[in-house]
């Protein structure tokens, strides 16, 4: 490596989120970070926490994954700068940070909850990326001006004082212009040269993603169970089952005018027109309804009939298969084993929403799910016959369809909802 660029900032290869917030940091937090999912080049903005240290950006499923998702050293990179090229449909306060030759090597695209949010972190990264590219001090002299390190020296200080980044005397930070944050670290951008290795630790910029475990596809939504209210579809479906089998009883029924009976089983043939009057009465007029449209011609009515009977049965197919569908999902989210190790698996697997059902102590069930970046446990109750966690939340009469309505309703003490069960989640695949 050459001699010019003898101290450039690198990652730890191996190190976990928790030891790495025991290290040297300037930001920390929440963010979403556009991950390219599919070769269609559709993006999707996954939660993921990330670590600002000493040059270095790591960004990690959760606080207590082992390993980061991604990391990458901000030596090479130009500028931060608010993402304009985002829609707010798509992210709102999103940022970027630019590569000195984005033609060539990965720029990073990030997204905040809050302008506030942002702000800080393009400020953090502008600091770390004046010190990653040699315009700040390092190594010894490592100085920070967000008030997460206590190493600055009073020349640092005095530094950082005159460039316009550091915290009034009342800490407030939000009187920084965007204009002094965006300024590029390089006046002529092409100045920088990359040395010979620096692939090895930056990203070409044609790489679909540098996210090592980042699921890549959307969880799966859940079908609408058997039991619970149908869609329109779905109950026109039922209704043509049915009116099916009510004609095939019909046609099943013997054509009595045709069946040649003695003088002495009159009385039985009297019975037998009275049992297919009577049949013909309840469903006689949807078989009249089914005929009429249908030419006199008996050969015409024999050629369609069985493209009707045909398109039954795979409608018939096709409702059970969307009942095993749902069948196999609804199977996906029992948990049999020890409490504890129910809630390490959601821990580990770290991602909002995701979910398993267990045994509980007194011989009920237990939610076990990931919000607010810890297993959250939540007692089952049954009572009158109706499943429910809060009293005053969704009630069902089936475990299932209580679980179902927490899809698009937050969870109690939390804004989190029910995303996917653990078994279907990529991790445990």
């Amino acid at each position: 490596m050459s001699d010019t660029y003898a101290k450039i900032p690198q990652p730890f290869q191996n190190i976990g989120c928790q030891d790495l917030l025991k290290e040297a940091i300037s930001n920390c937090g929440w963010v979403r970070k556009q991950h390219f999912a599919s070769k269609l080049k559709l993006f999707r903005w996954p939660k993921v926490y990330m670590i600002l240290s000493r040059g270095c950006i790591y960004y990690f499923r959760n606080e207590y994954c082992k390993t980061a998702s991604g990391k990458f050293s901000l030596f090479g990179f130009n500028t931060v700068a608010r993402a304009t090229e985002v829609s707010d449909g798509e992210a709102m306060y999103a940022f970027k940070i630019n590569h000195t030759h984005p033609e060539e090597f990965k720029s990073y695209l990030f997204a905040c909850s809050s302008e506030k949010e942002m702000k800080e972190w393009m400020k953090c990264i502008k600091e770390e990326l004046k010190i990653a590219n040699d315009s700040g001090k390092r190594d010894g002299d490592y100085y920070y001006t967000d008030g997460f390190m206590h190493k600055q020296t009073p020349e640092a200080q005095g530094s950082s004082a005159d460039s316009g980044f550091g915290p009034s005397a009342d800490g407030d930070t939000t009187s920084i212009s965007y204009k002094d944050i965006e300024e590029s670290i390089y006046d002529d951008p092409t100045s920088f040269q990359p040395p010979s290795d620096y692939g090895l630790y930056a990203k070409k910029a044609d790489e679909a993603s540098d996210d090592e475990d980042i699921p890549n596809e959307p969880p799966p939504v859940p079908p609408r169970l058997a039991n619970a209210e149908p869609n329109p579809k779905t109950k026109r479906k039922k209704k043509r089952k049915k009116k099916k089998e009510k004609m095939d009883e019909l046609d099943q029924l013997p054509d009595i005018s045709k069946v040649a009976v003695s003088r002495t089983d009159m009385a039985a043939k009297l019975q037998a027109d009275a049992i297919s009057a009577e049949m013909k009465n309840m469903f006689g007029k949807e078989k009249q309804k089914s005929t009429e449209s249908e030419p006199s011609s008996t050969t015409s009515r024999n050629k369609k009939q069985p493209s009707v009977e045909t398109q039954e049965v795979e409608d018939a197919d096709e409702e059970e298969e969307e009942e095993d569908e749902g069948d196999k999902y609804w199977q996906s989210i029992h948990f049999e084993g020890e409490k504890e190790k129910a809630s390490e698996i959601i821990r580990d697997i770290g991602e909002n929403g995701v979910f398993l059902v267990r045994n509980g102590d007194d011989g009920g069930k237990v939610l076990v799910v990931f919000a607010d970046n810890m297993p959250k446990k939540y007692k089952v109750n049954c009572k009158d016959n109706e499943y429910f966690i809060a009293t005053a939340g969704p009630h069902a009469e089936t475990l299932e369809e209580m679980l179902f309505e927490y899809f698009t309703t937050d969870l109690p003490n939390t804004t989190v909802k029910l995303t996917t069960p653990f078994q279907l989640h990529p991790s445990q695949q």
